[in-house]
């Protein structure tokens, strides 16, 4: 008799199920994916909990290291909660391979956008309401501000440098906007999370529930998974209007930097400064730098040479571009609704005066090829012809070439040039909430006003600067949590990240075969070690 027909009933149906489900696997899904979900369903049973139990919540994500690391960190918090798993996914159709891959370990596709019929006239009031950009940034409900995941998630679905009150897809994004709201707030009235495992909060697929869970005192964890393992618990930040939300986006508490450095011993404190003097030096000096996100150093040599300010003798002021499209509000305020009315009222102040100003576009989202890459292209284009008494500088400009030309004053609104070209001297000025907030080495506007006259004296900013503060601030920025809150031991080989060009030729589901392989015992081990250190002790660290 065939070993299947000699079970009972029940079982012959489990079985039938699992054999199913497996042809499946094996039909539409590539091998490694096949082999993932494999490895996840022997390594994490499911675990029967009831209904009332708490929930661990993240993202359906399809980035394999994301996956991979928070396999098991899911894992063990509804171990150590004595709950289950669940994901969700609020914008675009959810993947049908990734719920497999994390239902297979545990955490079951259960909360998506409800019905948009039903909020229908609640959001075309409101988009009908609209009088300003201004009302789309700080659109609330019942307490909880959305406008700005709106706001930015309207710019990048449609790779737009500013918002058109007009546009009807502006109401279909606000239409989306109202409704997670609504189901998020329906979840939560018959669901206990115990924690949210968040992915990127800067659009609305995760930022509007990361607002509410906050509100409902439930912890939110960012898990980040690069050559080092790190958790970090989200802290509140204070908005103008005295209330505690948690940050727009993936941004460490650089608003409490000072408190934090000033907690550690003054041998580590000199320590410190002199790590981030060497690796501040170099990064001027042109050597690449992997702590910024760009492809090549901007302070090469090699990127644009020869003068680049050849003005008419007057006083040289140079303005710093942002990516126009990409999530202008990943701070708790700008002095403008975006980065394109930022730079409109100061050009437009500019030409006003008797100095020279240039412009230069930033280096990454003015280079290849993309959607988003062509969008800040056409609107550097518009503005070219609007603004003809400035000079546009090409992307590949090199910064250290513009330093020796001579800076007088440099404009931006929170970019990393604030204190590279503060470091030489220069006063920069930032427009609102920046991560050098915490400190008096660049002039923060805090009103329109303050911040046009700014411009129209430019050439008498005095600002008296200390470098071992900018100093202080590149350590904390970029090594300081690293340093104190990342796991000894990480669950992926620190090689893949090291040798990033032999992986490049793989898709990214033959990323598993290699974390699977990494993930040796001693590894597991060293890492559930650091999830007990850190949700015992670390965490309680994180706060000032």
């Amino acid at each position: 008799m065939p070993e299947t027909l000699s079970l009972r009933p029940a079982a012959l149906v489990s079985e039938f199920s699992r054999r199913f489900t497996n042809w499946k696997l094996n039909r539409y899904f590539d091998k490694p994916t096949f082999s993932f979900i494999e490895y996840n369903r022997r390594k994490w049973p499911q675990r029967k909990t009831s209904s009332e139990g708490p929930v661990v919540l993240l993202g359906l994500s399809s980035i394999p290291a994301s996956v991979f690391c928070h396999s098991y960190l899911a894992n063990y918090l509804a171990d150590k909660f004595g709950g289950r798993i669940e994901s969700y996914q609020f914008t675009g159709s959810p993947d049908q391979v990734m719920k497999e891959v994390f239902a297979s370990f545990g955490a079951n596709f259960t909360l998506t956008m409800g019905d948009k019929a039903e909020y229908k006239d609640e959001a075309f009031a409101i988009f009908e309401s609209l009088q300003s950009k201004w009302d789309v940034v700080n659109l609330t409900l019942d307490g909880i501000l959305i406008g700005d995941k709106i706001y930015d998630t309207y710019l990048r679905a449609y790779n737009l440098a500013t918002v058109d009150l007009k546009d009807e897809r502006l109401a279909e994004i606000i239409l989306q906007g109202v409704t997670v709201f609504h189901t998020i707030r329906k979840y939560l009235a018959k669901t206990k999370v115990a924690a949210l495992l968040t992915d990127d909060p800067s659009y609305i697929n995760t930022g509007i529930l990361a607002r509410m869970m906050f509100a409902a005192n439930i912890p939110i964890y960012i898990c980040s998974w690069g050559s080092q393992l790190m958790l970090w618990k989200v802290d509140p930040q204070t908005s103008n209007s005295g209330k505690k939300f948690p940050p727009p986006a993936l941004v460490h508490p650089y608003y409490s930097y000072r408190t934090l450095f000033a907690r550690l011993s003054s041998e580590k404190q000199a320590a410190a400064i002199l790590r981030a003097r060497d690796a501040l030096e170099k990064r001027l000096a042109g050597v690449f730098c992997p702590l910024i996100c760009l492809p090549q150093s901007p302070y090469s040599d090699d990127t644009h040479k020869g003068t680049v300010l050849t003005g008419t003798g007057k006083p040289k002021m140079l303005v710093m571009l942002h990516d126009f499209i990409d999530s202008p509000h990943t701070h708790r305020n700008m002095l403008f609704p975006d980065f394109y009315e930022w730079l409109c009222f100061l050009l437009e102040h500019a030409e006003r005066t008797d100095f020279d100003w240039y412009v230069k576009p930033h280096p990454f989202a003015s280079a290849g090829g993309g959607a988003i890459n062509e969008a800040n292209r056409g609107v550097v284009t518009e503005l070219k012809k609007r603004f003809q008494k400035v000079t546009w500088l090409p992307p590949t400009a090199s910064n250290q070439q513009i330093m020796a030309d001579g800076v007088t004053a440099l404009f931006t609104v929170h970019g990393t040039v604030a204190h590279e070209f503060a470091y030489r001297g220069v006063p920069v000025v930032n427009a609102g909430d920046s991560p050098h907030i915490d400190y008096d080495f660049n002039i923060h506007a805090r009103t329109v006003e303050e911040y046009a006259a700014y411009i129209a004296n430019a050439d008498q900013l005095k600002l008296e600067i200390d470098r071992e503060k900018i100093e202080e601030y590149f350590y904390m920025n970029y090594f300081y949590f690293t340093d104190h809150f990342s796991a000894e031991v990480n669950l992926i080989d620190p090689a893949l990240f090291e040798d990033i060009e032999s992986a490049r030729g793989l898709s990214g589901s033959e990323m598993y075969s290699l974390y699977m392989a990494g993930a040796t015992p001693e590894r597991e081990r060293g890492i559930h070690k650091y999830f007990d250190l850190y949700f015992n002790e670390l965490q309680t660290k994180q706060s000032p």
